[in-house]
Parts: structure tokens; sequence; C-alpha cells
């Protein structure tokens, strides 16, 4: 009963949806249970068909996490369809739709960022917060982010001094991001974030200290 206000839809649109209509068959125990939110989306879905078929077996399973946010994530679904496979992990992601609102910026540099997926999910809960300041600098940031994801290890105990990054101003050099990568090569492994948490206010590691008052960043010109 339920589906009976969208019938006329789907028959009207049935050619349309021709593509798209034996993936969804196959993935009938996702797609049945929510077939009316299905349905009642069928407009903002439709302009998408033909990208969208190929990977309604990967998105299905998820089609209950997804389709409350389908208003913002169909828009740019041209441009994440090649990297919905690896994308996908993050909804796995504890509070994964606080970086919904930044789709938009995030889109255009998923050929960088989707590769790396395996390896940033895990980590998500300690960068979910300063996401508004990564995706600020995403332009900067997006380039080096092969080698950024090799020392994260070392960069996620600093996490807390991004705001402080962000207020003087030095995310905002091309060079600096693209040195942040060879830097982070001389701090020492961090434990997981939050066992080691570091705030503004405690104090480097006296070895640590010495070893950034005496840095010279490198020439990555």
């Amino acid at each position: 009963l339920e589906v009976l206000p969208y019938v006329f839809k789907l028959v009207d649109n049935i050619d349309k949806m021709g593509p798209m209509l034996e993936a969804v068959m196959a993935e009938k125990e996702y797609v049945l249970p929510v077939l009316p939110e299905i349905l009642a989306k069928l407009d903002l879905i439709l302009p998408h068909i033909d990208v969208l078929a190929p990977k309604v077996h990967v998105i299905a399973p998820h089609a209950q996490k997804l389709l409350p946010h389908a208003e913002i994530l169909v828009p740019y679904v041209d441009e994440l369809a090649p990297f919905i496979d690896d994308l996908i992990v993050f909804l796995d992601v504890r509070g994964w739709e606080e970086a919904l609102p930044y789709i938009g910026k995030l889109a255009p540099h998923m050929a960088a960022i989707a590769p790396h997926a395996k390896r940033l999910a895990p980590q998500m809960d300690p960068l979910l917060p300063h996401i508004p300041t990564l995706v600020k600098y995403i332009d900067n940031l997006a380039p080096q982010i092969d080698q950024t994801v090799e020392v994260l290890d070392r960069l996620l105990p600093m996490i807390a001094f991004l705001p402080l990054a962000d207020q003087t101003g030095i995310m905002k050099s091309k060079l600096a991001c693209k040195a942040l990568p060879h830097v982070a090569r001389i701090l020492p492994p961090g434990r997981a974030h939050p066992s080691l948490p570091l705030t503004p206010a405690s104090p480097l590691p006296a070895s640590l200290g010495e070893r950034v008052m005496t840095l010279q960043v490198p020439d990555v010109r």
C-alpha cells in the first residue's frame, strides 16, 4: 500500500529505469524494505540512472543509511560514482554524517582520497571534529595525501594543534602543506588517539621540543 502513490510514476518512467531494474532486482533483499523511500526520491535519482546502475550492488546493502541523505549526495553522484567501491567503507564510521555538509568541497578530490579510504576510515574518530578545517584547506592538502597517509600515525597525536595552525594562517601556504609529510617524518610515532590526548596547553616532550626548535623545513619546491 505504501508504494501505491508512486506506481503511476514508476510506470511512466519504466523505460528510463531500464538499465537499473535488473541490478535492483538482484539486490531485492536490500531494496524492497526501502522501496517507498526510493520511489519517493525517484525524480532525484532518475537523471543519474546510468551512473548508479553499475553501483547498485555496492550501494544497496547500505540503502537505509544513504537514503535519508539522498538530497545531499545525489547531486554529486557523477563525481563520486567511480570511487564508491572504496568510499563505502566510510559508512561504517561512527558519525560519518558529520562530513556530509562538506561533500561539495570533497567530491572534486575523491580521486586522491578514495584510494586511502580503508586506511583513513579507522582514524576518522579523531579526524571528524576537524573536518571543517581540513576541508577549508583541502585544495592544499589533497595533493599531499599519498605522503600524509604514510605518516598519519605521527600526525594524529598533533591534531589538536590544527585550530592553532588555522588561526596563524600557515595552512594557507601551499608550501607549508606540501612540507607537512616531510616534517612529520622527524616526529616520533604517537600512540593512537585518544590514548595520547594532546592539547595546545600540553607541553611537548623534551626530545620532540628540541627537534622542533631546530627543525629545518625540507626544500619541497
